[in-house]
Parts: structure tokens; C-alpha cells; sequence
């Protein structure tokens, strides 16, 4: 990219209105300087990450602009060493760059000025920190199961000493760590066969009590064990609704689930139905330890989890909100969420679209 872009400059360089046209559509940000290190252009792109304005900079000497010093090292490079350079650098806390320099030639050989390009790759390393966290949950998750199976195999085959009692206990230690393992590869096939799916999935009539009552009752073990007042309001039995049955089950799964892991005993978790002009919204609400507005912003990133100082330790992997907002995506549904620290949260499914059409 940085050839391309010495090129149209030393090629464009009597032409403005053509320059100006390639450099405001290309990807990354672009600064040019003159020998005479004044400022000749700056692209929107460059502008907006270094939060600068072309009537600000224009031929003005780069150094006397408030450029990131690792910045202008990088422009001081170039003019040194007279070839392209490339680092990576951080401005604050989180903007990544990729910053390029190179000196800009005419066809004969003529230095004529310096290029800066920068490649904005926040989300990507952001992306990258998420994966590596995920992987390292996961190696955990995974190794923490594996070796309670294996201590315990090796318990089993002395089986002549231990009692029935012990023995019972062991099985059953051994049947939850299995079950572990295999949610976890479960959710990893799931977000394999999201990447999968179809950018909009086939919808149909679905018996809206039905489907809800399939996943609320799935879960009512779970909040008794955990002494949590579990309640659905009333639902028509007639309503049918255009949805993708199995996935959008799959959505309302995760967020129960969710709602009764980050409640504590004695808390509650209620699932709520509401229609509004030929729509519905489908709410799960609870009195957990609520999301801080920091991360409600970030809860759909897949691998990403809230501030693990507040989760208690509770097992996940971040992958639960993700799937389920991908896969309202896909059946034009909206995944809403209020939640306010210590009180609870709220995640509606909404434009739920209500149908006459009769259930075959």
C-alpha cells in the first residue's frame, strides 16, 4: 500500500482533485511532506486518527504539530535512513497503529518528499488480546476436567479398596466433568457452524408457549438447586410468531441460563412476554450482579467476559451473548440489554413479528 500510495503522489502531484480522490478512498491514514517538512496533505483518514484538521496542519513544519512523539521518530527515521520503515506503536491505551514511512520520488530518482501511512488496527489487536484470553480459559477449563478424570481413573483401578459408596461418588464426580467438557466442545461447534450459517435464516410459524415453555422448564432444576424464584408470565397458547424455532431457543437458552448462573440464592429470574402493534418482545429479566455500563458495551464481542472481579469465578468461556446476538441477527430480531450493577439485568428479544398464519 505504501508503493501505491509514493506512486500516485509522485504521479499526482499537479493534479490535486485526482490525488485528493485516491487518497480520501484509500484504507489507511496518509500524511506527505515536503522537503521542506511542511505538511502538504493529509487524508480524512489520517485526520480523524490523529484527531487534526488539514486547515490546521497545511504546510506547517511537522515537527511544531502536535504529533504522537513516536510519530515523528518515525518521520525523523525515514529522513535518516533515506528507505521505507515500519513499526507498530500504541498512542494511550488502546489505538494501535501501523505506521509507514517512505520517501516519495519522482520516476527519475528526484527525492521530492516523505509519506506517512497509518493503519489503524485497534480492533484487530483488541480481537487478538480477546482470542488469546479465550485459548487460555479454554486450556484451563479443559485441563481442569481432564485431570480430576484422570486422578480419579487412577483411583479406580485400586477399585478393591474403595467402597460402593466411594465408588458411586467417583462416577458421578467423573459423569459432571464429562458433561463439562462436552458443553465446552459444544459451544465451540456452535460458533463453527455459526460462521456457517446463511447471513438470514429460513423462518416459520412457531408455536410461541411451546418453544418458550421447551427452554423455561429445561432450566427449573437449575434454579431450584440455586434457591432462585423462578416465574414466566402468562402466554397466550394461540400466538404464533415467525421465528427459526431450534435457534431461536438456542438464544433464549443462553440467556436463562446466564440470568440463573450470575444470580445469586434466593434471587430471582423472571421470563416476560409483551406485544406491542403485531410485534413481541420476550424478556429475561433477573437480580444478579448486573453489567457495568463499560462492558454492556462490550458483551456481544465474542470471548469477551465482564470484570472477572465481579463474576465470582462463575465458568464461561464468552461465548453465550455472541451467539445469541448473531443469531438474532439472522432472524431480524434485536437483542436489547439494561442492567444495572447489583440491582440486575435485562435482555429483550424484540421485533418478534406475530403471524395468523395456522401451525401445520
Amino acid at each position: 500500500m505504501t508503493q501505491s500510495v509514493k506512486f500516485a503522489i509522485s504521479e499526482l502531484s499537479e493534479s490535486n482533485a485526482h490525488m485528493n480522490a485516491i487518497l480520501h478512498e484509500m484504507f489507511g491514514g496518509v500524511i506527505g511532506i515536503n522537503l521542506r517538512n511542511e505538511i502538504f496533505l493529509i487524508n480524512p483518514i489520517a485526520e480523524k486518527i490523529l484527531n487534526l484538521s488539514y486547515n490546521d496542519v497545511q504546510n506547517k513544519v511537522y515537527s511544531s504539530i502536535e504529533l504522537p512523539s513516536l510519530i515523528l521518530q518515525s518521520i525523523d527515521e525515514v529522513k535518516e535512513k533515506q528507505h521505507e520503515t515500519k513499526h507498530r506503536i500504541t498512542l494511550g491505551n488502546d489505538l494501535h497503529l501501523i505506521v509507514q514511512n517512505a520517501p516519495i520520488r519522482k520516476l527519475s530518482g528526484e527525492l521530492i518528499g516523505y509519506v506517512v501511512v497509518l493503519f489503524d488496527i485497534t480492533e484487530k489487536t483488541k480481537l487478538s488480546q480477546l482470542q488469546r484470553e479465550f485459548f487460555t480459559n479454554v486450556s484451563h477449563e479443559i485441563r481442569t476436567p481432564l485431570t480430576s478424570i484422570q486422578g480419579f481413573v487412577e483411583t479406580l483401578s485400586n477399585y478393591e479398596m474403595l467402597s460402593t459408596e466411594n465408588v458411586q461418588s467417583i462416577v458421578e464426580i467423573m459423569d459432571k466433568e464429562t458433561i463439562r467438557l462436552n458443553g465446552l466442545i459444544n459451544k465451540m461447534l456452535e460458533i463453527a457452524n455459526l460462521e456457517k450459517e446463511p447471513e438470514t435464516l429460513k423462518l416459520e410459524p412457531v408455536n410461541l408457549l411451546n418453544s418458550v415453555n421447551t427452554v423455561f422448564s429445561s432450566y427449573t432444576h437449575n434454579a431450584e438447586n440455586k434457591n432462585i424464584k423462578y416465574s414466566m408470565s402468562t402466554i397466550d397458547p394461540s400466538i404464533n410468531v415467525l421465528l427459526n424455532q431450534s435457534r431461536f431457543e438456542t438464544v433464549l437458552s443462553n440467556l436463562i441460563s446466564n440470568a440463573i448462573k450470575y444470580t445469586k440464592p434466593t434471587g430471582t429470574v423472571h421470563v416476560k412476554w409483551n406485544t406491542n402493534n403485531g410485534y413481541g418482545v420476550l424478556s429475561v429479566s433477573d437480580s444478579g450482579i448486573g453489567i457495568s455500563s463499560k462492558d454492556q458495551e462490550k458483551v456481544y464481542q465474542r470471548f469477551f467476559r465482564c470484570d472477572p472481579s465481579r463474576n465470582y469465578n462463575i465458568p464461561g468461556y464468552g461465548l453465550g451473548l455472541h451467539i445469541s446476538k448473531t443469531l438474532c441477527d439472522t432472524m431480524n430480531l434485536t437483542l436489547d440489554l439494561e442492567s444495572e450493577i447489583d440491582v440486575g439485568s435485562t435482555f429483550s428479544i424484540q421485533n418478534i413479528a406475530i403471524v395468523d398464519t395456522p401451525l401445520k
